[in-house]
């Protein structure tokens, strides 16, 4: 969990960084951006850069072959260390974006380099760097007095509630690539890995939320492509399986295979689907699908959405199951030929 309660801004520097394809070059600042006493600034600002920044997913910078050969990584580590000026590495930063920038589709923006100190995370007080880019613009109206009464003027400007992709650099956890936090509004289109992949060349950090975001997936992708209709398994059944998938995750603290398998699965030729599916995820997607680990309770909650439990019947009802799979039977009326539920309970309301 990151606090942003205590945080300050200590240096800020703003760049223009176009789009390289069509050769629109970087428009360097050579000056500081003068915050000081402007409370009013400050404050939108910290909420313009922070808000998007949920902290609970975090990253590591990375490289394939050793991790000082990742620029940005190098880059932020120098302003930690103090071999370089905020101002110098932001205008290697706005080089470095500027070169990947490479796709028509690309648009151009500001980038904005801040560093922070006070940050709150995970219990530890850090400094911060931030990375931030805003290709979006908005019209605004700006009333003038000209002494006989008011004027209205229009003019073009960056949306202070709207930033469209960010990366705060967490000082901490240096030697695995530090602790970092990453945004981008972009769809996910070709064009829009240029700031993960390309510039940032960042990897999922390997913690308790993204081996249960992992695991989770596994098993929403297992009921929608395996365990489903075209296997001969009833919309009850699958469910089911996602209720007490949920349910397993909500009552444990941590997740073990075996004991999730037994619990969850229960019948072995459904265990050996699971597994087998779970083999052809991990090589697909190139991730380690942990079998045991702390189970993150932010992950949980935020999924808990994605497992629906809806069965819909035709247009004209919609059964939502929420409990006791076995209150429910299946049938087929011979005379309507048409399929029903039977539904048990003890009581109902409106």
């Amino acid at each position: 969990m990151i606090q942003f309660s205590e945080a300050t801004m200590v240096e800020l520097y703003v760049h223009g960084v176009g789009n390289k394809f069509v050769g629109d070059g970087v428009s360097f600042s050579e000056n500081e951006v003068a915050i000081d006493n402007n409370e009013m600034l400050t404050g939108l600002l910290l909420n313009f850069f922070f808000a998007p920044i949920k902290g609970d997913a975090y990253f590591n910078f990375w490289h394939a072959t050793s991790l000082d050969l990742n620029p940005v990584y190098k880059t932020v580590e120098q302003v930690f260390s103090g071999g370089h000026t905020l101002g110098h590495a932001s205008k290697i930063l706005a080089t470095l974006l500027y070169e990947v920038s490479d796709h028509p589709n690309i648009k151009s923006g500001e980038l904005f380099v801040a560093l922070f100190k006070d940050i709150v995370c995970d219990g530890e007080v850090v400094d911060g760097l931030g990375i931030f880019k805003s290709e979006s613009t908005q019209a605004s109206l700006v009333v003038e007095n000209n002494g006989k009464g008011k004027n209205l003027k229009p003019i073009i400007g960056i949306n202070p509630t709207s930033l469209d992709k960010a990366c705060l650099v967490l000082n901490t956890e240096s030697d695995f690539g530090y602790k970092v936090c990453v945004v981008d509004n972009t769809s996910r289109n070709s064009e829009a890995v240029y700031w993960k992949e390309a510039f940032l060349q960042v990897k999922a950090r390997n913690d308790s939320y993204y081996k249960t975001r992992t695991y989770l997936d596994v098993c929403k992708q297992f009921v929608k492509k395996v365990f489903n209709e075209d296997n001969e398994v009833d919309p009850a059944d699958r469910v089911d399986m996602l209720n007490r998938t949920a349910q397993y995750f909500k009552d444990n603290e941590v997740f073990n295979a075996g004991d999730f398998e037994a619990t969850v699965l229960e019948q072995p030729e459904i265990v050996e689907a699971f597994k087998d599916y779970k083999d052809k995820y991990s090589t697909l997607y190139q991730v380690k699908v942990e079998d045991e680990f702390d189970i993150s309770e932010g992950v949980v909650k935020g999924m808990a959405k994605q497992f629906k439990s809806v069965i819909k019947l035709d247009k004209n009802f919609h059964i939502y199951m929420h409990g006791n799979r076995e209150l429910m039977e299946k049938g087929y009326d011979a005379e309507k030929k048409m399929s029903f539920y039977k539904i048990y309970f003890d009581s109902e309301t409106v």
